[in-house]
């Protein structure tokens, strides 16, 4: 069974990509980066160019750094420097993983581990309703975490 049969769709995501090749490789012997944060085309643009320069270059002042910012942003967030360069990517923070545990058709208060039944933890939480009756509901802890199931045999 597919896991959008399970849970319902994943969802769309966004991401952006970026790479460095080292300098042994390049007919310049200098590395290149390359950085492509995936944002859209707008207008008016999220980026203005920006450059902090020393001039002269000292010990006091020693910034020569050319790049890109945003609004409101102090310094430069993609750019380069006499010495480095740098970039950002874009995505989505990765806060969650997925484990679609097996139950025992006999006791729905176990699941499989290492094939072998295993009792889940159980918690009583009360849920109190404003103008009602309390809610008390017993959740089903595996090794895992909590479990939400839509069926009683599917559950993650």
């Amino acid at each position: 069974m597919a896991l959008e049969e399970l849970i319902g769709p994943i969802g769309i995501g966004i991401g952006s990509n970026n790479w460095v090749i080292s300098g042994e490789r390049t007919a310049t012997g200098k590395p290149i980066l390359a950085n492509d944060p995936h944002l859209g085309v707008q207008i008016p643009s999220i980026w203005y160019e920006v450059g902090l320069h020393c001039t002269p270059k000292s010990a006091e002042c020693p910034y020569n750094v050319t790049g890109f910012s945003f609004a409101g942003m102090i310094g430069v967030i993609i750019g380069h420097s006499d010495r480095i360069a740098w970039g950002v990517t874009n995505v989505q923070s990765d806060v969650m993983d997925l484990y679609i545990e097996k139950i025992n058709p006999k006791n729905p208060n176990q699941y499989e581990v290492n094939g072998k039944w295993v009792d889940m933890q159980l918690v009583q939480e009360t849920i109190q309703v404003a103008g009602s009756q309390p809610i008390v509901q017993t959740v089903r802890y595996t090794r895992h975490g909590p479990l939400a199931c839509k069926q009683p045999k599917n559950c993650y």
